[in-house]
């Protein structure tokens, strides 16, 4: 069975989401996620009041931690302690500089590594009418060999 998808507003049908949402987008200006937005709207005053008087160190926070293959592969997932940290990415590295490098070192201790590193960056554009679209890209480095040795490690960061 094909799935339809109607316009609420006038009732055009397509078999398509994104063909409804482009519709809607084109014809009514509304945009794909404006129902999200309100709530997000709210959600983000409520978070920025909470930021600014948000005062964390950077070992506060845990880190979020995934293995694979027989914990042979591991994800670890870094996320901002402050406000400065989440909206500036240099920043940010800067202040988990020295969280990264003991990771690093710790697993290198016992064998050789590969990492690489992924940050994911919600991007914002604001457009006139008072709606945005928002993106959520990953940049990710080249891949990169550690060997169990500090002498090596002082060129990789």
């Amino acid at each position: 069975m094909i799935q339809k998808y109607e316009c609420e507003d006038c009732g055009h049908i397509t078999n398509i989401k994104d063909n409804l949402e482009r519709h809607r987008r084109l014809t009514h200006g509304i945009r794909k996620r404006k129902e999200k937005e309100d709530k997000r709207d709210s959600k983000e005053i409520e978070n920025s009041a909470e930021d600014e008087k948000e005062q964390v160190s950077n070992t506060s926070v845990p880190l979020q931690r995934t293995t694979a293959i027989n914990e042979n592969v591991e994800k670890i997932e870094i996320v901002p302690a402050t406000n400065g940290e989440r909206y500036d990415l240099i920043h940010f590295i800067k202040e988990k500089k020295e969280q990264i490098t003991e990771l690093l070192l710790e697993k290198s201790e016992a064998n050789n590594i590969k990492y690489f590193f992924n940050v994911q960056v919600r991007m914002v554009k604001y457009l006139a009418d008072g709606t945005y679209e928002e993106a959520l890209p990953h940049f990710r480095s080249r891949m990169k060999t550690l060997l169990s040795t500090r002498e090596n490690f002082k060129h990789v960061f």
